[in-house]
């Protein structure tokens, strides 16, 4: 099982799909491949790699928009 998203993991995940819409999946997915947050806030990019890197791609392909907003 998946340890639960810190705070900070939500919120970063929130800003995506505020920005992003239907699509923040794809965006963050392409984030991760290309290994740079670019032209985000750096705190929301260490968010984001942290997820990365506690969560992995394999829990973005799956997961439900609904249980990852704040």
């Amino acid at each position: 099982m998946t340890a639960p998203l810190t705070a900070e993991q939500r919120e970063a995940v929130a800003a995506c799909h505020a920005d992003e819409g239907p699509a923040w999946r794809r965006w963050l997915a392409k984030l991760w491949e290309t290994a740079g947050p670019y032209g985000i806030d750096p705190e929301m990019g260490a968010s984001l790699q942290g997820l990365r890197n506690s969560h992995g791609p394999t829990w973005l392909a799956n997961v439900h928009t609904k249980d990852v907003l704040p």
